[in-house]
């Protein structure tokens, strides 16, 4: 899953990455959310070239000619030489978390990623104590991470970005007060 999320608390569309040698992987799964964004490649797993499609696809149109920053892992795929570029393109500057810090350096990390599995669990609990099938598939838990991902408060996600620039804080989480 690619989650991305504003300091703001606004989320741009999640996107997944299956498992698939051709589009029809994907095609044949029609309960997929039309906003949720799918990718496929033989291993399942992040590459250069879905890096770019992700940041076409999902970062330009957020950024609509602003710049802007994404803060990313160390994983070898998110730095290779046509993602730099792209970013450079369209005035995105990427902001690398050192190795071993992403717990404490990645907003995510350290507010969203635990209430969005909860709510995927939850979620999970009731498809099965409701009678639907003991196995999982592909399609029900994407459709299951698309609607934990909406259910978590924004107000939860800007803790994290406030946590990590304390100076903005304030400005990041006042927001937030009005609507408690």
């Amino acid at each position: 899953l690619l989650p991305t999320i504003t300091a703001s608390g606004e989320r741009l569309p999640l996107a997944w990455i299956a498992k698939g040698k051709t589009q029809k992987s994907i095609d044949k799964m029609f309960n997929i959310p039309n906003n949720v964004f799918s990718y496929f490649v033989p291993h399942g797993r992040m590459t250069g070239d879905i890096m770019l499609r992700y940041i076409y696809d999902i970062i330009r149109p957020h950024l609509n000619g602003r710049s802007g920053a994404l803060l990313l892992d160390a994983y070898r795929a998110h730095w290779t030489s046509k993602v730099l570029e792209a970013a450079r393109k369209i005035k995105l500057e990427l902001i690398p978390i050192p190795k071993g810090f992403t717990s404490v350096c990645q907003p995510l990390d350290m507010t969203f990623n635990a209430p969005f599995k909860l709510i995927r669990q939850k979620l999970w609990n009731e498809e099965r104590s409701g009678g639907i099938e003991h196995t999982d598939n592909i399609e029900r838990t994407v459709m299951r991470a698309a609607k934990a991902y909406d259910a978590v408060p924004s107000c939860v996600i800007s803790k994290g970005f406030a946590s990590i620039c304390p100076p903005l804080a304030d400005g990041i989480m006042k927001r937030h007060v009005s609507s408690k």
